[in-house]
């Protein structure tokens, strides 16, 4: 992602486009990925396609946190009387 931005910046869109799509490639689940991916196809005017690169980081993000919320939920479960986070405050 970062040299996605750094190629916006000097202006190399077709390549930031590209080093962008393959950030999304290589990590479907990194909402900064789309979210990079989205600000590139603003940048070229290509507005459907960056709401739909901004829909899937909004997607991303709501899954993680869904995904979070289970296994939090998961732990409580396995570990009745745990304290949230997993830490039972106890110095080891």
């Amino acid at each position: 992602m970062a040299l996605a931005r750094t190629l916006e910046r000097e202006g190399h869109f077709d390549r930031a486009l590209a080093a962008a799509e393959e950030a999304t490639r290589a990590g479907p689940y990194r909402a900064e990925a789309w979210r990079a991916l989205a600000a590139i196809r603003s940048t070229l005017g290509w507005k459907a396609e960056e709401e739909a690169a901004r829909r899937r980081a909004e997607d991303v993000l709501r899954e993680l946190s869904a995904a979070w919320r289970d296994a939090m939920d998961a732990v409580a479960k396995a570990s009745p009387g745990a304290a949230p986070g997993g830490f039972s405050g106890a110095a080891r």
